[in-house]
C-alpha cells in the first residue's frame, strides 16, 4: 500500500458543478496524488467518466446526517446543499471502508499549490485532521482520514453543541462546519486540526487561548498553513450566488479568527506566501479555498495573473465584481428565500 493518501472529491446529488472538472485538472497538475470522485448520481458519474476521471458511485441514505441539522427548511436550500455537505462524510466512510486506504478529501472548490504536503499528511498523531477556522467552527476544505474506523467513530460523536450554535445565531443552525467544529475540543485523541495559523501570529482574533493553540498545533509538522476558508474568501471572493451575482473580494468574516487584512501576501508565480505583519519570515500556504467558485482560480495560468494582481494591490479595501452567470443561478434560490421570509412576516402573532 502506498504511503500517500488517495485524493477524494465528493459530489452528492445531480447537477455536476461547473468548477469541479477544473478543480480536478488543477489537482492533477499540482500534486502526485491519485484521485477519485465519489458521486451518488448515475448521470454525474457518466459525465465525469466521459472526461476520463476515476469515479466511485456511493449508495448512501438520502437522510444520512439529516437528524443532526435540525431545521427542515435548511434541508431544501440549493438542492439540498446543507444535507449533502453532511451526507458526504457517510459516503466517504463507505468508500474508505471498501478501499482500506488513507484519504485526503478536498472540497470541490479547493485548489492546491505545488507545495501541497502530500508526504506529511499521513504522519499526524491523530487519525482525523481538518482546519479549524474559529472557535467551534471548522471547514473540511482539506479533510484527512487515515483509517475508516476513525471516520466511523467521528460520525458517531458528531453532535450539535448548543454553546457553539449560540455564538452564530439562527442563520448558522447546525451544519457540517459547526458539527465538525466542536470535535477537536471534545475528542483530541481522534481529531487534530490542520494548521491555519502559525504559533504566536499577530493576525488573529480569538475568543480563547485553547482555540488559538489548536489552530496552530501542527504548524511545526508542516512548516506552513492550510486555508480553511478565510484566505480564499479574502483573495478570491465570497460566493456571488449568495449576493445576487456580486463577488465580494477583500472581505473578512467575524467568525473567522484569522484576519487576512493584517497579512501581507507574496505570490512568486507558483506558490502563495503569507507574511504576518511584524515578522520577516514568510510562510507557505498549501491550498486556497475558492468560495467564490471563480473559474479563473482553477487555471494555473489565469490564477497566477489574478493572484499577482490581488496580492500586489496596495490598498485592499472591500471590492465587488459582478458575475452574470452567478446572478442567473442565484435568482431562483434568493426569490424562494424572500418568499419564505414574507410568509413568516405574515403569520399572525
Amino acid at each position: 500500500m502506498s504511503d500517500l493518501p488517495l485524493a477524494v472529491f465528493v459530489h452528492l446529488g445531480a447537477h455536476l458543478p461547473r468548477w469541479l472538472p477544473h478543480a480536478l485538472r488543477s489537482l492533477d497538475s499540482n500534486t502526485v496524488l491519485d484521485t477519485v470522485v465519489i458521486t451518488d448520481d448515475p448521470a454525474v458519474t457518466k459525465a465525469l467518466q466521459k472526461r476520463g476521471h476515476n469515479v466511485w458511485q456511493a449508495s448512501v441514505s438520502a437522510h444520512a446526517g439529516a437528524a443532526l441539522l435540525g431545521n427542515a427548511d435548511r434541508l431544501h436550500f440549493r438542492r439540498g446543499f446543507w444535507l449533502n455537505t453532511t451526507r458526504r462524510f457517510w459516503a466517504l466512510e463507505a468508500f474508505q471502508k471498501s478501499q482500506d486506504v488513507p484519504v485526503v478529501h478536498l472540497e470541490s472548490d479547493v485548489v492546491t499549490f505545488p507545495n501541497f504536503p502530500v508526504d506529511r499528511l499521513a504522519g499526524l498523531p491523530q487519525p482525523i485532521a481538518y482546519p479549524l477556522v474559529g472557535p467551534g467552527y471548522a471547514v473540511a476544505s482539506v479533510f484527512v482520514s487515515q483509517q475508516h474506523e476513525a471516520l466511523t467513530e467521528l460520525l458517531n460523536v458528531l453532535d450539535p453543541d448548543p454553546n457553539i450554535l449560540a455564538r452564530f445565531g439562527n442563520p448558522s443552525l447546525p451544519n457540517d462546519m459547526t458539527l465538525l467544529g466542536s470535535v477537536p475540543y471534545r475528542h483530541p485523541k481522534l481529531v487534530t486540526p490542520l494548521p491555519t495559523v502559525a504559533p504566536g501570529i499577530n493576525s488573529i482574533d480569538c475568543l480563547d487561548d485553547q482555540t488559538q493553540n489548536l489552530m496552530g498545533v501542527n504548524f511545526e509538522h508542516f512548516s506552513g498553513i492550510f486555508d480553511g476558508l478565510a484566505v480564499g474568501q479574502y483573495l478570491a471572493g465570497v460566493d456571488p450566488r449568495n449576493h445576487w451575482g456580486y463577488r465580494y473580494v477583500y472581505v473578512e468574516r467575524a467568525h473567522h479568527s484569522l484576519k487576512p487584512s493584517r497579512l501581507d501576501f507574496l505570490w512568486d508565480g507558483r506558490e502563495l506566501l503569507v507574511l504576518d505583519r511584524g515578522s520577516n519570515q514568510p510562510l507557505p500556504i498549501f491550498n486556497l479555498h475558492v468560495h467564490s467558485k471563480d473559474k479563473r482560480m482553477f487555471s494555473n495560468e489565469r490564477r497566477a495573473t489574478l493572484l499577482r494582481k490581488r496580492t500586489n494591490r496596495e490598498t485592499k479595501v472591500p471590492t465587488r465584481e459582478f458575475d452574470p452567470r452567478a446572478a442567473i443561478a442565484s435568482t431562483p434560490e434568493l426569490w424562494s428565500r424572500g418568499k419564505r421570509k414574507l410568509r413568516l412576516l405574515r403569520r399572525p402573532r
